[in-house]
């Protein structure tokens, strides 16, 4: 339980809610929707959330047991039934490997309206074999600063232009 609380902690002191942007959120580069197709090992730690066998989110591996997601990916399931993350796969509905959910835990602080602290975390059912080809996402440390306008990496199977669903590829 110790750890689940560090992990909180790492997520309030990195400061990523929506009230504090000041630029767009494309500003690094010019690019949200889209992206380029990207393989899983440029991004192994990217995971897709399923559904109901369907498409749903994507996630953050941040550690063998954990995922990191987007509260709203998850505010109205108020259970785990259903809902599986597909590891180590380019694609967010076929290979990889299926696990399971054992526990949901959103932000305390998460505002639907706002969309402020936009956190859950996925405890998975089992432990996930971390490797040199498939590893947890670094995170900053307890208490290190992230930069206002540091550029970070996204990723996932959004939509790319005027699609109904996602895309069929990991992009980045």
């Amino acid at each position: 339980m110790k750890s689940f609380y560090s992990l909180f902690l790492v997520m309030f002191l990195t400061k990523f809610t929506s009230s504090t942007l000041e630029e767009p959120l494309n500003a690094c580069n010019g690019r949200i929707i889209g992206g380029y197709q990207a393989d899983i090992s440029q991004i192994p730690f990217q995971v897709a959330l399923n559904l109901n066998r369907g498409p749903s989110c994507g996630g953050s591996l941040i550690s063998s047991r954990w995922v990191l997601t987007a509260a709203h990916c998850v505010q109205r399931l108020g259970t785990t039934d259903g809902l599986q993350v597909r590891i180590n796969s380019t694609y967010g509905l076929a290979h990889g490997r299926v696990v399971n959910i054992e526990s949901l835990v959103m932000h305390p602080k998460y505002n639907p309206l706002s969309i402020d602290y936009d956190f859950a975390l996925l405890e998975l059912e089992e432990e996930i074999k971390l490797g040199e080809e498939f590893y947890a996402v670094e995170l900053p440390k307890q208490d290190e600063p992230v930069e206002d306008g540091t550029c970070l990496q996204v990723s996932g199977w959004g939509k790319t232009e005027d699609e109904d669903f996602g895309s069929e590829d990991l992009r980045l």
